[in-house]
């Protein structure tokens, strides 16, 4: 704890988790806006509204259950929030 290469290493590591995670929603936003613009809706003023939506969409469920190939699976990863599965897929 005492290494300055330690801290920086951290240092480092918070902030391109921080700015990835923050990547990841203005994209999100963005990719919600054009949709809302392409649909004809009233777009979000937070990002992840249709994202949240989608994701208890019974809809999306099958389809991700389809995809994964088991439904205990399925629900398992269905259980995580998106931000948390790219977070975790980054820090892999």
């Amino acid at each position: 704890m005492r290494s300055r290469r330690f801290v920086v290493v951290l240092v480092l590591y918070m902030l391109g988790s921080g700015g990835a995670c923050f990547g990841f929603i203005s994209a999100l936003h963005k990719v919600e806006i054009e949709l809302a613009n392409t649909l004809g809706l009233e777009a979000s003023a937070s990002p992840g509204a249709v994202a949240e939506a989608l994701w208890d969409s019974m809809t999306f469920r099958n389809m991700i259950t389809h995809l994964v190939g088991d439904k205990d699976v399925a629900k398992e990863v269905l259980a995580i929030p998106p931000l948390a599965l790219i977070y975790g897929w980054l820090a892999f």
